[in-house]
């Protein structure tokens, strides 16, 4: 791992914005000049490269902002690892998450959303997401579709249980700036250090996948809550393929431990079914994992059962 332009041991601002990314090229520059041009100067900025291939030098691309940290992940060790590393190194109260194809739109955003945790940080905001494309020519543009209001949780359908979909325009939608929502979704989640290390982030889980659903459970069970802040909107540019391989061990190896650590007994056996189905090979290697792993899920598993103030039937009603 390398890093550059690294801060002081202080900050008087207030969020940090980490980035993480694997072989996003200019998309890095442009993320970042979107947040800096509508921050004002108001937060931290840390970069991660996870790994990116040699085709782009990010370090040299950056090196024109340097007050910016950037990190260098010698190989790959995926999403959850690099944000829950940025919030480590993170001096500020509160941060920001984004993905590193991203873009902003209103001057105040950080005003709004340290307000908000000021007010109250054991919460895990959402920015509203305003989806995004790239037509033929290589230009962005915003595709005309329903608003969306977070997402709900699966915990039906056994083919895709813990997987998410999108909420769109719900019956009740109250006035108020921020409002409840089942689960975070749409890559921007804002929340204090304090907290997330308190819920213990990602902690666990490996390179990609189901890390909203882990997160947002987590926050419900504690006590606290996930929420949408409406007129906060991050454009979000959605792809038709990533651009790194992401192999089909990765998310049934989240999803499985999620299931060992948050789920009673039979949701837990349903979770594990449905990622034998879908793939035998994978599934025996992650139970494998998994055993070798017992002492260590043990603990996360009674780590939760303290500090959780709610019960499972809380989430299942939320995401109805």
């Amino acid at each position: 791992m390398g890093i550059t332009q690294s801060p002081g041991s202080a900050t008087r601002r207030k969020l940090t914005v980490i980035i993480s990314f694997l072989n996003e090229g200019e998309e890095v520059i442009r993320t970042l000049s979107s947040v800096l041009e509508f921050a004002g100067g108001k937060v931290d900025v840390i970069i991660i490269n996870d790994g990116s291939g040699s085709l782009y030098d990010y370090e040299k691309m950056l090196s024109t902002y340097p007050d910016i940290v950037y990190v260098r992940n010698d190989k790959r060790l995926g999403t959850s690892v690099c944000r829950d590393m940025g919030v480590e190194m993170a001096k500020t109260p509160y941060f920001l998450l984004l993905d590193a194809h991203m873009r902003f739109y209103r001057e105040d955003w950080v005003d709004e959303i340290t307000r908000l945790l000021d007010e109250d940080d054991r919460r895990i905001l959402c920015c509203q997401t305003k989806v995004l494309k790239k037509d033929e020519s290589g230009e962005v543009v915003a595709v005309r579709k329903k608003k969306t209001y977070g997402a709900r949780i699966n915990f039906s359908d056994d083919r895709s249980l813990l997987s998410t979909e999108w909420i769109y325009e719900p019956d009740g939608v109250p006035d108020s700036t921020v409002m409840d929502i089942p689960c975070v979704l749409g890559a921007s989640y804002a929340a204090s250090k304090r907290y997330w290390k308190y819920l213990r982030g990602y902690e666990g889980l490996k390179l990609y996948g189901f890390e909203e659903p882990y997160i947002s459970m987590k926050a419900w069970l504690e006590g606290g809550r996930c929420q949408l802040i409406k007129d906060v909107e991050v454009g979000h540019i959605y792809r038709d393929r990533f651009p790194y391989r992401v192999a089909p061990a990765e998310p049934i190896f989240n999803r499985m431990r999620i299931a060992s650590v948050l789920l009673p007994e039979d949701l837990k056996n349903r979770v594990f079914e449905s990622c034998r189905v879908q793939n035998e090979a994978v599934f025996r290697n992650v139970m494998d994992q998994l055993d070798k792993d017992s002492e260590k899920l043990a603990e996360l598993r009674e780590y939760y059962k303290v500090i959780n103030n709610r019960d499972l039937s809380f989430i299942f009603q939320l995401n109805r």
